[in-house]
């Protein structure tokens, strides 16, 4: 028997009204998740008339949880990880009944109802249905000690302002989370004001960033809104900032757990900015520098702090770290002072530090929001117990990254200043003494990474992404192997679990690359990848398991710049992607003439190579020749093929011959001024998938 819609049920008992549905039904298409927690976000219903609607929907009684305090006996009857996996929440037992009254989103998992008889030692459950969103915020509370608002990493967007693709999602009535729909709820903030405007105004600004924007005066209108959610920040006016304090110290609001911060007016606090972080931070690090500068002054070596602050900056962006991690390795490079040094013809000594009577001191009182406590700590040991890197090697927490990115760039720096020769000499040996010590004190990505920046430091070719490369994948063994890859190439990774998500992040900030598991979403990543061909000239590429010649053709006909497919060699794929940016970055390059390009197609496949080109829209000419010694010459204007050679055959035809090479060819790229008379008329992506299609038929 079909269950009756909850709009439905809400529109019967005029709880709401057509509008508000509509209005519900949009941000819900943004953000995934239950219609009624939508309906109860924008406080179109109470949650007691939302439960009871539940109530009549599922035909199980509903539970209100927002005013309910659970005893710590009856949230032990159910473990966590029980919990978490079921989203469900012990509230009431009868010891004389043995009853277990439980909290449910869905009450028909029947999976859920047994473990947790099985677990908790209850004779009977009893299913209560609850508002979802407040089941995970009292989840949150209770058993993870969470005060705040969830996670913001994701982008929450705005309500649909043009009407999408209803292929893009769930359908409007209910899109309960799963594998590839994982959304975050957003993080609530209060505002205290008695300008109203403001709520029109900046609600919807807050929730395209990912916060849930409330603006409120009153107190008992603060008092309830406290008492139903947790606010992870709290912004209170200059003008009721007296009346807000009475409140609290009165008791009519509650003493909020966040920091309460005051504002003169939205525009006095966009635009008053007079030191900005970035020259905050400079001016700080150039301060430690000297200090310690001065008090290494009688020894032995003089660490090369802003050299050493250099190092771990490009290192840590390298491998991921988040800028104020990054800031605070800085900070604790620049007040790091090392111990007399003993040469005595040992050229590989053991790092020691005078620790001083200042140094904790300084760092209690630069007070940087990152553990650089923990941090510095996780360093000493690092240097005093052999094998440290091993355990951390493979997790990213910053804590144990930070420690191996210090140990490295002073570790060298150190050794260096005692070793004789030339820059060359010093930098090989210096390369073989660091070596000795991978897995000691660094970890062998850590190590490799460094010393690829150091080698393209010396080339004069350090130069790191202003964007990052999304790549869009379910948790799984290739998406891991592929993005350590990527990182250790030099490129920076968003992790995204879900195409929708994906889909907002691309419109507010367009990647350099775009990477798609195909088996994680088979059903849209065909239109992801049409959606980003017409769109901009970011590079799309897709990763898949099947290794079918028809998937292979079907992908790159909907946009992709090329498929990666078993036996996956990740490196060669992430030197593929920087070949593909380095002609991009020269060929779109605003100043200077055109110096030209050149590599093999093992690096960059002529897929991929003519695709890359033709986002340029510059006038170019190809000289090509296998690894058989045979040339061929293709023109390109403003990044179309018109014009293509390889011997006496002509045209499409030639591009056919030349892409059945595969990868045994090379390439060089000129600027192009004169044009022979041209012998192809057919776009650029028609002739690559006809390439490709009578390759597969020769295959075959």
């Amino acid at each position: 028997m079909s269950r009756v819609r909850l709009d439905q049920i809400l529109l019967r008992r005029g709880l709401v009204n057509d509008d508000q549905i509509k209005q519900a039904l949009m941000r819900q298409r943004s953000q995934g998740g239950r219609l009624g927690s939508h309906l109860f976000y924008y406080r179109f219903l109470s949650e007691e008339q939302l439960v009871n609607a539940l109530s009549e929907q599922l035909g199980v009684p509903g539970v209100a949880l927002s005013e309910m305090a659970v005893p710590v006996e009856v949230l032990q009857k159910v473990p966590p990880k029980l919990v978490d996996k079921f989203k469900v929440l012990p509230f009431a037992f009868d010891p004389a009944t043995l009853v277990l009254s439980v909290a449910v989103i869905d009450p028909d998992n029947r999976e859920a109802i047994s473990q947790i008889q099985n677990i908790s030692g209850a004779r009977e459950i009893k299913q209560c249905v609850a508002v979802d969103s407040v089941l995970h915020d009292r989840i949150a509370h209770y058993y993870h000690g969470s005060r705040g608002g969830p996670s913001g990493r994701q982008v929450i967007e705005l309500p649909d302002l043009f009407e999408e693709d209803r292929s893009w999602g769930e359908s409007a009535e209910e899109q309960p989370a799963g594998r590839g729909n994982k959304v975050a709820e957003p993080i609530n903030v209060l505002m205290v004001t008695r300008a109203a405007f403001l709520r029109n105004l900046l609600s919807s600004i807050f929730e395209r960033e990912g916060y849930a924007l409330l603006v409120l005066s009153q107190p008992d209108q603060i008092a309830r809104a406290m008492g139903e959610r947790a606010f992870a920040y709290v912004l209170v006016s200059q003008e009721m900032e007296e009346d807000f304090s009475r409140w609290v110290k009165e008791g009519a609001i509650p003493s909020p757990h966040a920091e309460v911060s005051l504002f003169s007016s939205v525009c006095a606090s966009l635009l008053d900015n007079p030191a900005p972080y970035p020259m905050m931070m400079e001016s700080l690090l150039g301060s430690l520098q000297k200090l310690s500068e001065h008090r290494c002054a009688q020894s032995e070596w003089k660490p090369p702090y802003a050299r050493m602050c250099g190092d771990v900056r490009e290192l840590g962006h390298a491998l991921g770290l988040r800028r104020i991690a990054v800031d605070g390795l800085q900070i604790i490079c620049s007040i790091l002072i090392p111990a007399k040094k003993n040469r005595g013809g040992d050229s590989d000594p053991a790092m020691r530090f005078e620790e001083g009577n200042d140094l904790r001191a300084v760092l209690a009182c630069i007070r940087l929001p990152w553990d650089i406590e923990g941090c510095i700590n996780a360093f000493f040991h690092l240097l005093t117990h052999s094998g440290g890197a091993d355990r951390c090697g493979d997790r990213r927490q910053e804590t144990e990254l930070g420690p191996q990115i210090l140990a490295a760039v002073w570790y060298r720096h150190f050794i260096a200043d005692g070793i004789e020769g030339t820059d060359e000499a010093i930098a090989e040996a210096a390369t073989s003494l660091m070596r000795e010590r991978e897995g000691r004190l660094f970890s062998s990505e850590v190590l490799e990474t460094y010393i690829r920046l150091l080698d393209q430091g010396k080339r004069g070719e350090r130069r790191w992404l202003q964007n990052d490369i999304f790549l869009v994948s379910g948790a799984c063994e290739v998406a891991k192997q592929f993005s350590a890859a990527l990182r250790k190439a030099g490129f920076r990774i968003v992790a995204i679990d879900n195409l929708p998500e994906a889909k907002r992040l691309y419109e507010r900030q367009r990647p350099d690359i775009i990477v798609v598991n195909f088996d994680s979403f088979p059903n849209q990543a065909m239109q992801f990848g049409r959606l980003v061909r017409n769109d901009s000239t970011t590079l799309a590429y897709a990763i898949t398991t099947e290794n079918k010649s028809s998937l292979i053709v079907s992908l790159l006909d909907s946009g992709f710049s090329d498929v990666f497919t078993p036996p996956f060699n990740y490196d060669i794929i992430a030197i593929r992607m920087s070949k593909s940016l380095a002609i991009l970055a020269e060929l779109t390059a605003a100043s200077g003439s055109y110096r030209g390009f050149s590599g093999t197609f093992q690096e960059l496949p002529l897929i991929n190579l003519i695709q890359a080109l033709g986002m340029s829209q510059r006038d170019v000419r190809i000289v090509l020749e296998s690894d058989e010694g045979k040339a061929a010459e293709i023109y390109l204007r403003q990044g179309q093929m018109v014009y293509a050679q390889y011997g006496n055959v002509c045209g499409v035809d030639a591009i056919y011959k030349i892409i059945a090479w595969g990868d045994r060819g090379s390439f060089s790229i000129e600027q192009a001024r004169d044009f022979p008379p041209g012998n192809i008329s057919l776009p650029n992506d028609f002739v690559i998938m006809e390439g490709c299609r009578l390759m597969d038929e020769e295959r075959i």
